[in-house]
């Protein structure tokens, strides 16, 4: 079972917040602001009623993927698989899994989508994604837009293998994660099907990098500093030069 952080969050932007089971762990007093999202219609009226308690509550009824417009979203006898793409391992999980409907629904790019929350740069927010078959499609839009470090925290409800056509494994959401400086607390386990990746960013790793990025700036002025110097050294080495001429010029006419 996951354990929420013990440090409270400014922000919660839940996606899939209907089809998450235990949702309302993730709804702590302190929040100042929640953002749930949901696609599917029959269950928009739980997301709204359990954020009844929240008067900083927002809901939004879309899917959230890597590009706008609309799309069929399968509903499943079993919520928390309802996804945008087809099954393929989850069935196997699941061996009772049927379709019971296709809906459309409005679809919108992940990056899109927090930026236009407009989240305070110097306030704390998590993430947690419970879209089946989409995960990996909304961290790419949100490092494509440069929004994915803004969360301190971020849990992925996935597979330990692809459980979609064309959808991505734990590992695969691991790798981007920790490319984006994230550091990974928990995994599914290979045996008991889907589950929350845990990830918090890595703020050690983030400042090394940042050093890094300035150590090689000062690199770069240095040598371009360097480089003048020995611009001006050879002016100043030809100036002396022809100032040494004048003088012998001026030697011999005096001479004269």
């Amino acid at each position: 079972m996951y354990q929420a952080h013990p440090t409270p969050y400014h922000t919660l932007v839940h996606i899939g917040a209907g089809a998450t089971e235990n949702a309302a762990q993730y709804r702590t007093p302190d929040l100042k602001r929640a953002v749930l999202i949901e696609p599917t219609p029959s269950l928009i009226t739980a997301v709204t009623e359990e954020a009844a308690e929240q008067p900083n509550a927002e809901i939004l009824q879309k899917a959230v993927s890597d590009r706008n417009g609309r799309a069929n979203l399968s509903v499943f006898n079993l919520n928390t698989c309802n996804s945008l793409r087809k099954p393929t391992g989850i069935s196997a999980v699941y061996p009772g899994l049927k379709e019971i409907e296709k809906v459309k629904v409005s679809v919108v790019a992940a990056g899109e989508l927090i930026s236009s929350l407009n989240l305070a740069p110097d306030e704390r927010h998590r993430l947690v994604i419970h879209a089946p078959g989409e995960e990996l499609s909304i961290l790419r839009s949100l490092v494509s837009a440069k929004k994915l470090r803004g969360f301190e925290a971020v849990s992925v409800y996935c597979g330990n293998v692809p459980l979609y056509e064309n959808g991505p494994s734990a590992d695969d959401i691991c790798k981007l994660l920790y490319a984006e400086m994230f550091h990974i607390q928990e995994i599914p386990d290979a045996e008991t099907g889907p589950a929350m990746l845990n990830a918090i960013r890595n703020e050690a790793r983030i400042d090394n990098e940042r050093l890094k990025s300035q150590l090689e700036a000062l690199k770069a002025e240095l040598v371009e500093t360097e480089r003048r110097i020995t611009l001006m050294d050879m002016e100043i080495a030809k100036s002396s030069a022809q100032l040494e001429m004048l003088k012998d010029l001026f030697a011999r006419e005096t001479v004269k």
